[in-house]
């Protein structure tokens, strides 16, 4: 039987290395701090750096500034991400990486303009794939050099329960979701050989700066009817299972996709 000592061992992230894209804000930000509670070192990364220097300083003054940094990227420019990756790896190797940023466009597909179409999807799906290959590539290299790495890299995406279901004028943002799904099995199923695991959260409605404004509006009635736990989440909900990704606990896991959700996904087809 697994004592309590050994169960803690199985989620301690000491000595591991976090990047969390979009971490500066919401979602990010939560599971930034609930990876330094159990020891991480996190690199958080946005395009918006007011945004993430205060996040940092915020998070130095409880957990110590050698275990936390920042670094600016748009996850929607090649040339961004690209331009950053020198600058992650002078931060440390990464043994976790958090595809947190989203972009939402809210418009029906009549009205929708091909614009919007590239934006959302150069962040949601592009991006995605650009940084985890990257790393993949990188964590490669380290292994052929004959580099230790303490264990195999993690991948973490951040989907939605809208990449399962359908909602009026949600349809881009939940295609891109759909196809991160997607993309989530592909790269476990390409990259396991590698050490590479690869899992996803699926969150359902959740506060957050990017939801509140729907959460709070006159749909919010009819969509928490078709929620078992008959409330909408908190960013503290999805945090469990992101430490469980992160850490030893998952081991055996890749190309998983978590509902965090109430029950919604178990319910009816959301109005």
């Amino acid at each position: 039987m697994m004592t309590v000592n050994a169960a803690h061992t199985l989620f301690s992230l000491k000595s591991t290395n976090i990047l969390i894209t979009g971490g500066g804000t919401g979602l990010g930000y939560a599971m930034a701090e609930a990876y330094l509670q159990q020891g991480a070192r996190v690199l958080l990364a946005s395009r918006r750096e007011a945004v993430l220097s205060d996040a940092v300083v915020t998070l130095t003054n409880t957990y110590g500034a050698e275990r936390v940094a920042y670094v600016c990227m748009d996850m929607a420019c090649q040339i961004s991400i690209e331009q950053a990756l020198p600058k992650i790896w002078t931060w440390g190797e990464i043994d976790v990486l958090v595809n947190n940023a989203g972009r939402v466009h809210n418009a029906d597909l009549l009205t929708l303009d091909a614009s919007s179409w590239d934006d959302v999807n150069a962040v949601n799906i592009k991006g995605v794939w650009l940084l985890s290959r990257a790393l993949v590539s990188r964590f490669n290299e380290r292994i052929d050099r004959g580099n230790s790495a303490t264990q195999g890299l993690s991948i973490i995406n951040v989907t939605s329960i809208l990449g399962m279901a359908h909602m009026i004028r949600a349809g881009l943002y939940g295609m891109s979701k759909a196809s991160l799904i997607y993309l989530t099995k592909q790269m476990a199923l390409e990259w396991s050989e590698y050490g590479v695991r690869v899992n996803a959260i699926e969150p359902g409605f959740v506060y957050t700066d990017m939801t509140d404004e729907l959460l709070q509006s006159r749909l919010s009635d009819a969509l928490l009817k078709h929620v078992p736990m008959a409330r909408f989440g908190v960013v503290e909900d999805v945090c469990g299972v992101a430490v469980l990704l992160a850490s030893r606990a998952s081991a055996y896991m890749t190309g998983s996709v978590i509902p965090v959700d109430g029950g919604h996904s178990i319910a009816q087809v959301m109005s």
